[in-house]
């Protein structure tokens, strides 16, 4: 799927803007089940695209074009709740036990995901808990 450079900056304005929102429900995070807080949530446009692809696998092309202009973070969340409810996806058990344990310490947080096809979703939660990346490995 060919996307434009105004198309990726909407998105990215979109996701930030959904992020800025979900800062102010921070305080109400242990309400949702959240073990942290997330800080300001971002989404790489390669993560957001193969999201879309997996979204998309298999329907007809006008109702590719007609989901175009939903809001990435439809997409995101779902693994973004997962990560902050203490999901951590597949990961060894060793980063299993670091996360446990960053929860309370608040080191890094670090969740992967399989998705369909093989390919892989990383979550990342910064330290400070400033932040919290959806990206691809290979973003990394």
């Amino acid at each position: 799927m060919t996307t434009t450079h105004a198309t990726v900056r909407a998105r990215t304005r979109r996701v930030r803007e959904e992020g800025e929102k979900g800062r102010e429900a921070e305080t109400r995070g242990n309400a949702r089940g959240f073990q942290f807080s997330l800080g300001r949530l971002y989404a790489t446009p390669r993560a957001l695209s193969l999201l879309e692809e997996i979204r998309d696998a298999g329907k007809p092309y006008s109702v590719r074009r007609a989901k175009e202009f939903d809001d990435p973070m439809s997409l995101v969340l779902p693994y973004v709740r997962r990560h902050a409810s203490g999901d951590w996806g597949d990961v060894s058990e060793e980063d299993r036990r670091a996360n446990d344990d960053a929860v309370v310490t608040g080191a890094r947080l670090f969740s992967a995901y399989e998705l369909p096809a093989g390919a892989r979703l990383w979550i990342i939660t910064e330290a400070d808990r400033s932040a919290t990346t959806v990206l691809r490995p290979d973003e990394y």
